[in-house]
């Protein structure tokens, strides 16, 4: 194979003739661009990851051991790992510079030999060789000159391949360096030191640093001793004259001293700025669906501008730093030159030819040296500043560290864990908070705070710690259930047994406690392995087997995470043998048994990025199975699994995965005996210790052991029965039986309960009118135990009873509604579609979530009923695109026109060739003038030589420092409006593509081919344009000097051009694959880091380290290629450079003495050749980087090609530019449209950002009128080819109506709400008319008027009102919640169009007011994805939005899933309150029929069908029972229509249990029908 043979001709297993010459990769050349990764050869061990970094990070924990604190042990600690490998090298950057230097002498004797006569000598030589100006002598001299360019030009690309290589080196040794101290820091540092949005950062922008700092350290090393070579040589020549050239010099070594010190101010903030933009970017991708949902397009834009706006200026301070950097580069020689020069004829010297162009060929070499000089000092400047953050973050807290410094602080008694076997979980007296703890256990400004109060001072109080004084303790065996209302400190709890959340020392507990110092603090601790569940489900890329079994499975499974190499299919027989009955076990006692069989792979069937395959419940769920999968476990944390699933897979898990499968009792335990075998032979055969913390009191009756925690302490503990006389104790009163698990107690219980809702709906809306706010905002604590109670005095019997749609399952499972949610329309479009990665987000579950609940029948027999859904094995999600061939020309055409406009791209092109030929110009002029004999030059008549002489080079510096300036500055702009139009249709682009593109994938655009647009793009184009012009300047004078040069030209500029051609085909794919594989990095990266707390738990950091490892060797592998390629071209163009300067030394000397040469004129094309020698390829490796980089714009010009939706999100006109084809972009896909408002889309230029603005921000006044709700005929799939998710919906619904929704998962609840946001288009009625044998019209009663198809809302069709009013006139939450990192303000009202009186009373009415005081208010910061708040909080904080918005339509899905059953009771009444005073439309998703059976109308789904609508009183009555009665029952409120009723929802109340049933039936008997 070709990359084998690659591999064995690497550069350290060729001869030493081969390698210096990079022969060994003329295979990879061969392929002529057909190159993928795999063509690649694998890394030398030298150039590994894991070397690399273990050097590192050994010298670093040396380093910080002797650091005195002064900063800069990482700065030692780099020395120590690569420093002594990287100074050799200088001696061959001395090498190289001493064949340059000694090139000018011969060059010098070269000149002076052109000068004389046969058989005359040179007056003078500089070479040391004797000459009689013989021919042979003229030929030696021009073979010697061409001899030092060809070892000079060897050396140069030894060096710097090597330095560039030693950058790759650095770059991937930092690259995990970071990764592993991510992997070890606190959840508080890592939030601290800028979560993944700076970490992206550092391991994109910094890290080319160091490339850039490995290239050019060097010269700061041999630097200054090549300058003082020249400076002596130049004394040789122009003796004290040359001081003044030298002068000039020595003035620009302060200059760029101060350039560097700005150069490093400018990167430190400008690095903290794009820390700040790519943390935003990252946070507005991930929760891409609530700002879709919420039309916060427009606000996020704005965010992200401003934040743009920030770092745009800091990069425009130092482009401007840079141009005038590089513009005095460019006439550094040309100003040595004149000083030189006009001093030596000043002091009556004379100039001659040999002398001048000696001293340029010196001052060209100068201006090499002080070019890199100059680098090697911006690179110092920037290196230094990423060091110092670097080193900032590798300082950062760590778990163990931590601990291991807390309990070396302690007091000398501290307290020591329970003995082995007395408790396997514990905790003493725990003292725990999430502010910044120091290893030495300080609290930072906690215990300054409580010493200025001693003192008097006005400091703030010490805040609350998350918690105080909590004991703890579970045994193997031991359910240990945790409860508390939201914010209580479960999850810190859990988190704190894991050594997650810093614990507190003692002196700063005391400070800290509100009841005054504690008599001990003591700790926590897990004795033996540790599984852990989080409350945010973690889920990887790769499959589901794989997200289960993790670390535990084989080694194709590890690899596979990504999808990129993992084995679709493993052997049983490579797992280990108890793997295997263990994950059958795990999968089945949590129902991801029958979710596996719904989908095409089964269990390997890929999740994608952050699981976006699979639902809530199933990431919940995969979660939970990794959980109890390992029997070697000694403890098993569980942070709230039920939340996310229905009441009857909560009952499943709690009996067969809790009970059964870890606990080894209950009636399920003999389910789980293959399992429980698999533990035995392992030696395992005590069952582990389980801490459950839950919102689900009804399951209190199966603890072995309870707690309570209210506020972060201890409010009871013990058995049930203990916890139970401890409330009582404390006066609390039991709340009734049906309410503390759920239920009302029956038809008086029920009606109790509504008119309590009345009542305090009243109160609230009292409340609300008068802008106030109540200091009891928060839930009710005596409320909330007195359910604690009821249900430790309870059984479990009465709250596992069927309670929800999803519970009820036929016998057998075949039953009609079985088989609709197992292979109904919405089960199997989703499942295709998401296998063939266009799902949409909006499919409320997958279908495995279909098959889960239509597999769970009574006697677990249902399983057979799933009908597997069969497609092709497709990837989920796209594959990064890599362009192939030649950037196009539209590319560069596009950058031009964003940099400047046509005009003045060709006003900078015009100033390039104006300062080259103001350059040549400067070198001619001297050329005429040493034509003068000495004593002509000392003539009055011959004085204008000097001063035209020094106008022109004044003229030259201002426009060569003017043209840089305008050329930088023009690049910001190039790259602002590059972003810019980027951003906006990432903004607007459709769901579908963001779960195409993984986060990290888009992040990775916005961070480092932006950084590379922005600073080193720029530099290119400029250095290539200049050396570009320069070339043809020197290659037309050489010919001009010695037309037979023609000859030589012509051929040999064909052969570069085919060489550079050919070299293009293989470095671009190569770059491409380097880009394309740089993906991964930051997506592992924000992965890992999205789910430290499991990463840590499950001790997975050794694993994901060598997981890093392999895809930063795989990216460093295409870099290594790339790198080595560009010296692959650049020796070839340097020997042909050598053989054109020996052709024109060769052709000079030979005519001399036919046709006689000028000396000057011939001195100056020759150290024109000289300079082309290193220029020439330089030139082509500049313009092959320079289309390279291009490809950074290419891939974000990419970006703006994205199909729109067509929503505002600030500039003009992107709707209608590229539409997505999808239906549901308003103006550019909707039928001609009617004026009915001022709000419908009529005209291209309705769609103006104005236009577009002012409907995003209008009130409920404007749109829509009303809160009615029409579906007419609405057929729906995803993608066409798919079946259907909705089949011929049609239902009406008045204004100001509470609607419930009900109906299994897959059932098409959700993709209601999706067909109102227009998230997926429904069909046309063209499309329905061939539905017509389906039924597909609409029912007699619909009203006539409106359209035959499609969703009407206040009486408009929504496809004629813009995406943006449409979805800003609608209020809808969803079951995840979504936190930006800013302020609670800024997250409940982003648009800022309510006071803060409105806002606090939305977020006391949703139980968020005392929540809010307590952490400062409004202003109080809410971290990125709000990781400072409980999920519970996050939930209550996402519904203060829709409760602060008064809008006509509310959709509310599931919103209290996360929240403790008294708070669900309060929210639902402030929601509804909220509705009755606003006299808003409530649509409210629901899996518990109790929850909706109040309400006006309720929508029973089923396979995508509407099977009963209506009230449900009437729903719950039938034909007979109508026609005896004496009062006709009221189908639903007055403006309903497409009533329905098969009877499927009176069979639901009829399989609950009798209060539950009995409960149902009063809800609907009050209900307003």
């Amino acid at each position: 194979m070709w990359a084998e043979s690659v591999e064995q001709l690497g550069p350290l297993r060729t001869s030493c003739l081969q390698w210096p010459f990079f022969t060994w990769v003329n295979p990879l050349f061969a392929r002529r661009g057909d190159i993928e990764h795999t063509n690649l050869p694998r890394l030398d061990p030298s150039d590994r990851t894991i070397g690399l970094t273990a050097q590192l990070e050994a010298a670093w924990e040396a380093s910080r051991k002797s650091a005195n604190g002064d900063g800069k042990a990482l700065r030692k600690a780099f020395f120590d790992a690569f420093g002594w490998q990287y100074i050799p090298w200088g001696l061959v950057q001395m090498t190289k510079s001493a064949v340059q230097l000694y090139q000018t002498q011969i060059l010098a004797d070269l000149i002076g030999y052109l000068g004389s006569s046969p058989g005359e000598a040179p007056t003078q030589t500089n070479s040391g060789w004797a000459f009689t100006g013989e021919v042979d002598e003229g030929v030696g001299l021009a073979i010697a000159l061409a001899a030092c360019s060809a070892v000079a030009a060897l050396c140069h690309h030894l060096l710097f391949f090597w330095n560039w290589r030693w950058g790759m080196r650095w770059r991937s040794a930092i690259m995990m360096a970071v990764f592993r101290k991510a992997m070890r820091a606190t959840l508080p540092a890592v939030s601290r030191g800028g979560g993944p949005g700076s970490l992206v950062n550092i391991l994109s922008s910094d890290t080319e640093v160091f490339q850039k700092l490995s290239q050019f350290l060097v010269f700061v090393l041999v630097g200054w001793m090549e300058v003082i070579g020249s400076c002596v040589l130049l004394y040789r020549e122009m003796g004290p004259a040359s001081l003044a050239g030298i002068a000039v010099l020595l003035v620009m070594v302060p200059i760029q001293g101060w350039f560097g010190r700005i150069f490093k101010r400018l990167r430190t903030h400008t690095a903290a700025a794009t820390d700040e933009r790519v943390r935003a970017m990252r946070q507005v991708v991930a929760g891409i669906k609530a700002i879709k949902v919420a039309a916060w397009e427009l606000p996020m834009h704005g965010r992200l501008q401003r934040a743009r706006a920030a770092e745009l200026e800091l990069v425009q301070q130092a482009s401007a730093i840079r141009a005038a950097n590089e513009g005095i580069f460019t006439v550094v020689p040309v100003l040595m030159g004149a000083a030189t020069f006009l001093t030596r004829w000043g002091t009556g010297g004379s100039l001659t030819a040999r002398s001048v162009f000696a001293c340029l060929s010196l001052f060209q070499l100068l201006q090499l040296m002080v070019k890199f000089f100059l680098l090697a000092i911006e690179a110092t400047a920037e290196g230094s500043a990423s060091m110092a953050r670097l080193e900032r973050f590798m300082a950062l807290p760590e778990v163990a560290a931590i601990e291991d410094a807390r309990r070396a602080a302690a007091s000398p008694a501290p307290v020591a864990a329970p003995e082995p076997g007395a408790a396997t979980v514990w905790a003493k007296d725990l003292v725990a908070t999430w502010s910044e703890v120091s290893p030495a256990g300080d609290v930072s400004g906690l215990v300054r705070a409580s010493a200025d109060e001693e003192q008097g001072g006005d400091a703030a109080a010490a805040p609350t710690p998350a918690l105080q004084g909590v004991t703890l303790e579970a045994r193997r065996g031991e359910l240990h259930v945790v409860v508390g209302p939201v914010a209580a400190g479960k999850s810190t709890l859990l988190l704190s047994l894991l050594g997650e959340c810093p614990q507190v020392p003692p002196e700063a507990a005391a400070s800290m406690s509100t009841a005054g110092p504690t008599a001990t603090v003591g700790g926590c601790g897990i004795r033996g392995l540790a599984s852990y569940c989080p409350q945010e489900a973690w889920v990887v890329s790769g499959s589901l087997r794989q997200n289960v079994l993790l670390s535990r499975g084989t080694a194709a499974e590890k690899d596979g995470w990504e999808g990129e190499r993992g084995s679709r299919e493993v052997a049983a027989g490579e797992a280990a043998p108890w793997l295997e009955a263990r994950f059958r076990a795990a999968v089945d006692t949590t129902g991801l048994a029958q979710d596996a069989a719904a989908f095409e792979d089964g269990y390997d069937t890929m999740l994608g990025a952050q699981g976006k395959r699979a639902s809530g419940g199933q990431k919940a769920r995969v979660n939970l199975a990794r959980a109890v999968l390992d029997p070697r476990t000694e403890a098993v944390l569980l942070d709230d699994p039920l939340s996310a699933v229905d009441a009857r897979t909560g009952r499943r898990i709690m009996e067969r995965c809790v009970q059964g499968l870890l606990l080894r009792r209950g009636p399920f335990a003999d389910s789980c005996k293959d399992a429980h075998e698999a533990a035995d032979a392992l030696g395992v055969t005590a069952p582990p210790a389980v801490v459950l913390a839950t919102h689900q009191l009804q399951w209190l009756p199966l603890a072995d052991r309870v707690t309570v925690l209210m506020r972060g302490a201890v409010r009871a503990s013990g058995t049930p029965a203990e916890v139970a006389a401890q409330l009582r104790a404390e006066g609390i009163v039991a709340e009734s039986d049906g309410q503390a698990a759920g239920e009302p107690a029956g038809a008086a219980g029920a009606a109790g309960t509504a008119a309590a809702v009345t009542d305090g709906a009243a109160a609230t809306a009292s409340k609300l009118a008068a802008g106030s706010v109540s200091e009891e905002g928060s839930l009710d604590e005596e409320s909330f135990l007195g359910s604690v109670l009821a249900a430790a005095t309870g059984s479990v019997h009465a709250a596992s009873e069927p309670t929800g749609i999803d519970d009820i399952v036929d016998e057998g499972g075949d039953g009609p509604d079985a088989a609709g949610s197992a292979a109904g329309p919405e089960a199997v479009a989703v499942a295709v579609g998401e296998a063939d990665g266009k799902a949409s987000a909006t499919a409320e579950a997958p279908a495995g979530e279909a098959a889960s609940s239509a597999g769970q029948a009574k006697g677990d027999a249902a399983s057979t009923a799933v009908v597997p859904v069969v497609a092709p094995k497709r990837a989920l999600e796209e594959k990064e695109a890599s362009s192939k061939g030649v950037v196009q020309w539209s590319t560069y055409w596009a950058y031009a026109s964003a940099a400047a406009g046509p005009a003045i791209g060709a006003f900078i092109g015009l100033l390039f060739l104006v300062g080259s030929l103001l350059l040549l110009a400067c070198s001619i002029f001297l050329s005429n003038w040493t034509k003068l004999t000495p004593a002509e030059q000392a003539l009055p008549a011959n004085d204008w030589f000097p001063k035209v002489y020094g106008g022109l080079v004044a003229v030259t510096a201002v426009v060569c420092v003017g043209r840089m300036w305008i050329f930088f500055s023009a690049a910001v702009s190039a790259g602002q409006k590059i972003h810019d139009k980027a951003l906006g249709s990432v903004l607007g682009a459709p769901m579908r593509w963001f779960e195409q593109n993984p986060v990290g994938r888009v992040v990775s655009r916005f961070s480092k081919d932006l950084y590379l647009i922005d600073t080193l793009l720029p530099l290119t184009l400029e250095d290539f344009i200049n050396v570009l012009t320069l070339i043809l300047s020197a290659v037309v004078l050489v010919c001009v000097s010695n037309a037979w040069l023609l000859f030589a030209v012509l051929p040999l500029a064909g052969l570069l051009l085919w060489m550079r051609q050919y070299y293009l085909l293989t470095s671009r794919e190569v770059q491409r694959l380097e880009a394309v594989s740089r993906s991964p990095i930051f997506r592992m990266l924000v992965e890992c880091l999205d789910g430290l707390d499991s990463v840590r738990a499950y001790k997975l950091e050794s694993l994901l380290g060598e997981r890093m490892a392999r895809i930063i060797n795989w990216n460093m592998s295409g870099f290594f290629m790339f790198l080595t390629t560009s010296r692959w071209l650049g020796t070839r163009l340097d020997f042909i450079c050598s053989i054109f300067l020996l052709a024109a030394s060769l052709a000079t000397v030979l005519v001399r003495d036919t046709s006689g040469v000028d000396p000057g004129l011939a001195g100056l094309s020759l150290s024109l050749v000289i300079q082309l020698t290193g220029t020439l390829q330089w030139c082509f490796r500049q313009s092959a980087m320079l289309e390279v980089q291009m490809v950074s714009v290419e891939r974000l010009l990419e970006l703006d090609g994205i199909p729109q939706e067509g929503v505002d999100v600030g500039h003009l006109d992107h709707s209608v530019a590229s539409c997505c084809g999808c239906g549901c972009c308003g103006s550019c896909c909707a039928p001609p449209p009617t004026a009915k408002t001022a709000l419908v889309v009529s005209t291209r230029e309705a769609a103006s950002a104005a236009v577009v603005r002012k409907a995003s921000q209008a009130g409920p006044t404007e749109w829509p009128k009303t809160g009615s709700v029409e579906f007419r005929n609405v057929w729906l799939r995803y993608r066409p080819g798919l079946p259907h998710v909705l089949r011929g919906v049609s239902f009406g619904v008045p204004p100001g109506s509470l609607v419930g929704v009900v109906g299994r998962t897959g059932a098409g609840k959700t993709t209601l709400t999706a067909a109102m946001l227009r998230l997926v288009a429904h069909e046309s009625v063209e499309e329905v008319k061939s539905h017509e044998g389906e039924g597909a019209r609409l029912p007699d009663d619909a009203p006539k008027g409106g359209p035959d198809v499609g969703v009407v809302i206040g009486g408009d069709d929504i496809r004629k009102i813009h995406l943006t009013a449409l979805r800003r006139g609608l209020a809808v939450i969803d079951q995840d919640p979504t936190l930006f990192a800013g302020t609670l303000r800024s997250n409940v009202d982003p648009f800022e169009d309510y006071t803060d009186e409105q806002i606090l009373a939305a977020m006391t009415a949703v139980q968020m007011g005392d929540a809010a005081e307590r952490r400062g208010g409004l202003g109080a910061p809410v971290e990125e994805g709000g990781a400072n708040l409980s999920v519970g909080e996050r939930q209550l904080l996402c519904l203060a939005r829709a409760v602060l918005r008064h809008v006509h339509v509310q959709v509310y899905d599931e919103p209290t899933a996360f929240s403790d059953v008294r708070t669900d009771e309060k929210l639902q009444e402030a929601l509804r309150t909220a509705a009755a005073t606003s006299g808003s439309t409530v649509f409210t998703v629901a899996h518990r029929l109790r929850t909706v059976a109040d309400h006006d109308l309720l929508v029973v789904m089923d396979a995508g069908r509407v099977v009963d609508f209506g009230s449900p009183k009437w729903l719950l009555s039938d034909e007979a029972a109508d026609a005896a009665a004496t009062g006709e029952v009221v189908k639903g409120p007055a403006g309903a229509w497409g009533f329905c009723r098969s009877g499927a929802f009176r069979s639901m109340v009829g399989q609950l249990s009798a209060s539950e049933s009995d409960a149902v039936r009063s809800l609907a008997a009050s209900g307003k029908a």
